[in-house]
């Protein structure tokens, strides 16, 4: 049989739950069909990741293993999106974007995650960019001044757009593996929600307060 990608394995091990706190274990107790010719690096790196994961309380003991490793491995069918900035400009304060590193915690403003620091204070007239520090795509894209009220981001947040803090809308567009954002200029006092298009929900989510 042939290797199945680690793309492949994230989004079918969605369907399988987890009751053990050492994901390895469970996976060895119950073998489910969709990891046959599976090879034994993927198979081990995505357990390791999924036991961090729960290891850091993300999921209680009855949770399940797919939002874990759903938090992993890449972004499924990702488009080309806009080109890529290489670098940092010299003023800049950098948000730094792993999904793997930056592991969830709660704030005042919410569950935040992927993104550090975070939340981010800065003063008006400050400049941002964000970096991709995982292997596989990310965005940062505004979502309100409210909290976390969307349940989902546009396929919008996929085009680079903006480059005003304040200006509702403004996103990275697809930030590819290493790149940075464009800058993006802290015009007016705020706070300022923001998530991952594709990662939103494990909960990839971060918070920039302009005072």
């Amino acid at each position: 049989m042939n290797d199945a990608s680690v793309c492949g394995l994230t989004r079918h091990t969605l369907l399988y739950p987890s009751r053990y706190g050492d994901i390895r274990t469970w996976f060895a107790r119950n073998q489910p069909p969709v990891f046959s010719g599976i090879s034994d690096t993927a198979f081990t790196i995505s357990s390791m990741v999924v036991e961090r994961y729960l290891k850091n309380a993300i999921l209680g003991a009855t949770g399940a293993a797919a939002i874990a490793l759903a938090m992993f491995a890449c972004t499924p069918n990702a488009p080309s999106g806009s080109a890529q900035i290489s670098g940092a400009a010299a003023s800049a304060s950098i948000i730094e974007v792993s999904l793997l590193q930056f592991s969830p915690s709660q704030t005042a403003y919410g569950t935040v995650a992927g993104y550090s620091p975070n939340p981010l204070i800065i003063s008006v007239g400050a400049t941002i960019q964000f970096h991709n520090r995982d292997s596989f795509a990310h965005t940062a894209t505004f979502v309100g001044t409210a909290g976390f009220t969307a349940t989902t981001i546009s396929s919008s947040a996929l085009t680079r757009n903006g480059s005003d803090l304040s200006a509702p809308q403004w996103s990275t567009g697809q930030l590819n593996g290493s790149a940075y954002s464009q800058q993006l200029v802290a015009t007016r006092p705020g706070t300022y929600y923001y998530g991952c298009f594709y990662h939103y929900g494990t909960p990839m989510r971060g918070v920039i307060i302009v005072r």
